[in-house]
């Protein structure tokens, strides 16, 4: 009897076209590449599908795709003046460090590019120290708008470029003696004998033969306009040529033609000059506009100088000076010659050797109708307040430190009168009458007291009704340690002193041995006062400044990183003293006390978002320059505004180089307009704000859709580019693992990642590990900024399913199986029989 068979087959829906064979096993491979890429994880802003491919997207508005990297840099134009072409320096050091890792050597890939991304800017490479991690580089600026900042880009890293740096698209005037003959396009040569030679790069001027001067000047196509002003700036280098006079001028000329070098001498308008002095071996005596600077020990043999002459558009020159005996660049001299002409630059010499070099000419960030003093002198005769003998209180001389304040149409002014502190009103700020029970606050006398022999040095605000007098006092004399207390008052001359008295002592280091001038201003809820410092246990043991700040203005707490101006900012000055401090329309502004090298002290104004860091003018706001200042402009009142003008009172020195009287600064503007206007700030700064690449160097991911398996076989991935990818592979899409070397691992980061290879090699292990599930990669596009990856049909994955057979019915997927066996019945008769099924079908026999 044959026995019914029941036979019932369900065959699931499969999503992958198959066709119809008979097999016992069947092998799927699971495309996991990039041909659909919404079924994909990824930062559309870092990476891109484009044509069958998947890797880094390139930075937009970038230069060329030949350069890695770039910097964007901030330009900031502190004048009050729109320049336009305008040099700007960019100093590159060790801070740099992406960019010195990635440059070439030679520093030839450098490009600079406007704010647009696309427009070169003229550039020229001072210089490039690869090895030392420095470099100076000059930026022609086609525009900088006043009081602005301006953004542009620095791209390197492009091993096929070639150096495109030319001073000459840089600068008005420019000469490096590149080649190893003179231009003559550009140079008129007084060289009778032959001794000057362009060679190695510079101008050698070596001669013996005597009285004879030879020089070279340019020519009239080369001739430069000084109606704007102008900064000469150039490098000469001395050598010990022992009994030769050694004389050597180097500046600027009118534009007649020199007959003879000898001649030529007296063409020069401005000029630096050495003069030589026979047997001996450092020779040199310095001279600006012929008139003596420096003695001989300032000037050496066998040294490098670099000159800077600054010629200001309504007359006079400030002349620098950097190297030797000269630390950094330093106010040597400043010049009331005016020439209205157009100039040349010239080089003259007798006897001896000089080596020139890098010649150039730039723009001066000034109007055409500025002088060097932007902030001017009331009077150029006399003080406007002078020393007096006073029948009720004796001599005054020594009048100093003046604080001025305009209340209720009254000019009030505090000063330092011999130790004490005096007071004096005015209604009109220049004739001024003495209070008649001066002085006001006076040293206590009482020994233990910090300031028994000396009090004054005052800084007065005034704060809700209370007058705040921050003052310099000593127990012992000027030569004890001096310390910083508070007085308050209610009318401006009844004192009270603070019983905690000091509220400022000094400190350690660079403030160990007496604290001096102080400034003070209230910000919202914080005062913030500027202390003059002088310490012996640092190389500035000379007075720089301090910072800080109170909630009350009785308790302080100093800056961390103290001081916040040291001596040199940019004049050279030999310290840092006597400041004012304002804070106006969302910045700080202060006048400081500097000197050069022949203790002329003269003030220079500074400004800073913080009172931390300070950018201050490249050349005094003013300078002493007449009889009655003799040694010394210094020690400012706050600049205030009266009736649409605005004064700032300051201390001059008389030939004694004592304090002698007041002098009015007067602004006939604004406050605002003053603190906008075109004092000479140095070169327009800059700012590294930030480095890019071209290719993202985060290693950004890209995550597969998932596919369901029961075993995998194999993972294989091709790439393109010059960059690496890195994987991690998933049994779940959220737990992920890499090959720690042993094991499949979970994964904490992106560097837990392996290649395409090691993935393969050991694929089947983390299918034992993890038998079934749906499985996910994770790639890494891995490049250090200039390369590039790509990857295409990144993997393929083998499933084992039972042997069946998928075909495609009405858009529906459907399967059969065909069945051979045989049927033996009770008297072993056999029935060979073949039938097919097909799923959802019931088939009995």
């Amino acid at each position: 009897m044959f026995k019914k068979i029941h036979i019932f087959l369900l065959i699931l829906i499969l999503g992958i076209f198959l066709s119809t064979f008979f097999v016992f096993a069947k092998t799927n491979s699971a495309d996991l590449g990039v041909s659909a890429s919404s079924t994909y994880t990824f930062d559309n802003t870092l990476v891109e599908f484009s044509d069958g491919t998947v890797g880094l997207k390139a930075a937009t508005n970038w230069y060329n795709s030949s350069w890695g990297f770039r910097d964007q840099i901030t330009v900031t134009n502190y004048t009050g003046t729109a320049l336009t072409d305008y040099p700007v320096k960019i100093s590159i050091t060790t801070t740099s460090a992406n960019f010195w890792s990635k440059v070439e050597s030679n520093g030839a890939s450098v490009r600079f590019v406007d704010s647009d991304g696309t427009t070169l800017l003229s550039h020229y490479a001072e210089s490039f120290d690869y090895t030392g991690n420095t470099s100076t580089i000059w930026v022609k600026m086609p525009s900088l708008a006043a009081r602005a900042s301006t953004t542009i880009y620095m791209y390197y890293t492009n091993s096929g470029a070639s150096d495109t740096s030319n001073g000459n698209n840089v600068f008005t005037f420019f000469e490096n003696f590149a080649s190893d003959t003179i231009d003559a396009t550009k140079w008129v040569e007084l060289d009778t004998y032959n001794v000057i030679s362009a060679t190695g790069g510079s101008l050698l001027m070596e001669a013996y033969e005597g009285n004879l001067w030879h020089g070279v000047y340019a020519t009239t196509s080369y001739a430069v306009d000084r109606s704007n002003g102008l900064i000469l700036e150039g490098d000469v280098t001395t050598y010990n040529t022992l009994n030769k006079d050694q004389n050597f001028l180097f500046g600027l000329k009118d534009t007649t033609a020199s007959a003879s070098a000898a001649a030529m001498i007296n063409n020069f308008k401005y000029s630096f000059y050495f003069n030589g002095v026979y047997h001996v071996s450092n020779p040199f005596t310095l001279y600006a506009d012929m008139l003596v600077v420096s003695g001989n020990s300032w000037v050496q043999v066998n040294t490098t100088y670099n000159f800077r002459i600054v010629v200001y558009p309504g007359g006079g020159a400030d002349y620098f000076i950097k190297g030797g005996y000269f630390t950094d660049w330093t106010l040597v001299y400043r010049s009331t010659v005016a020439f209205s002409g157009s100039l040349e630059v010239a080089i003259d010499k007798q006897e001896g050797k000089y080596v020139v070099d890098n010649v150039r000419v730039r723009k001066l960030s000034m109007p055409a109708n500025s002088t060097a003093e932007v902030f001017p002198r009331y009077s150029t005769s006399s003080p406007v307040f002078t020393t007096t003998t006073d029948a009720v209180w004796g001599n005054d001389q020594g009048i100093g430190e003046n604080d001025f304040m305009y209340e209720d149409g009254v000019f009030k002014m505090w000063y330092s009168a011999s130790t004490s502190v005096a007071y004096a009103t005015s209604s009109n700020g220049i004739n001024w009458t003495r209070y008649a029970n001066n002085p006001v606050f006076s040293p206590t006398g009482l020994t233990g007291n910090f300031d028994k022999t000396w009090a004054n040095r005052q800084y007065i605000v005034k704060d809700a009704g209370i007058y705040y007098m921050y003052y310099n006092g000593f127990e012992n004399g000027y030569d004890g340690p001096g310390k910083i207390g508070l007085a308050t008052s209610t009318d401006g001359i009844n004192w009270n002193r603070y019983s905690g008295n000091p509220i400022l002592s000094p400190g350690s280091g660079w403030e160990n041995t007496s604290l001096y001038n102080s400034a003070v201003v209230k910000v919202g809820s914080i005062w913030y006062l500027l202390f003059e410092g002088k310490g012996s246990a640092t190389g500035d043991n000379t007075q720089i400044i301090g910072l800080a700040t109170s909630t009350d203005g009785i308790n302080w707490n100093r800056y961390a990183n103290n001081p916040v101006i040291r001596k040199g900012f940019p004049t050279g000055s030999n310290y840092a003293a006597a400041p004012n401090i304002i804070y106006n329309n969302g910045k700080f502004y202060i006048w400081i006390m500097g000197s050069d090298v022949r203790s002329k002290y003269f003030l220079v104004r500074g400004e800073s978002t913080d009172a931390i860091n300070w950018t201050f003018a490249s050349t005094p706001d003013i300078y002493p320059q007449y009889s009655w200042e003799y040694t010394s402009v210094s020690d400012v009142s706050n600049p205030t505004e009266i009736g649409g003008s605005t004064y700032m009172y300051y201390t001059t020195g008389n030939q004694l180089g004592l304090t002698g009287g007041a002098g009015l600064m007067k602004y006939n503007g604004t406050l605002s307009a003053l603190l906008n206007s075109s004092t000479p700030f140095s070169d327009a700064t800059t700012l590294l704000v930030s480095t890019s690449s071209l290719y993202s160097i985060s290693s950004p991911s890209v995550v597969s859709p998932g596919v369901a398996y029961d075993k995998i076989t194999a993972f294989n991935a091709t790439t393109t580019g010059t960059g690496s990818i890195a994987y991690q592979i998933s049994n779940n899409g959220s737990s992920w693992y890499y090959w720690n070397g042993s094991a499949w691992a979970a994964a904490s980061n992106s560097a837990n990642s392996n290649s395409a290879a090691v993935v393969n090699t050991n694929i089947v292990a983390f299918s034992n590990t993890f038998p079934s599930g749906t499985f996910y990669w994770k790639a890494f596009l891995v490049s250090d900024g200039s390369q590039s990856i790509s990857m295409i049909a990144q993997s393929s994955i083998t499933n084992i399913f039972p042997s069946v057979t998928i075909e495609t019915i009405s858009g529906f997927k459907q399967s059969s199986v065909t069945i051979n066996y045989n049927i033996i019945d009770s008297d072993n008769d056999t029935i060979n029989f073949s039938q097919t099924a097909t799923s959802g079908i019931e088939y009995s026999l």
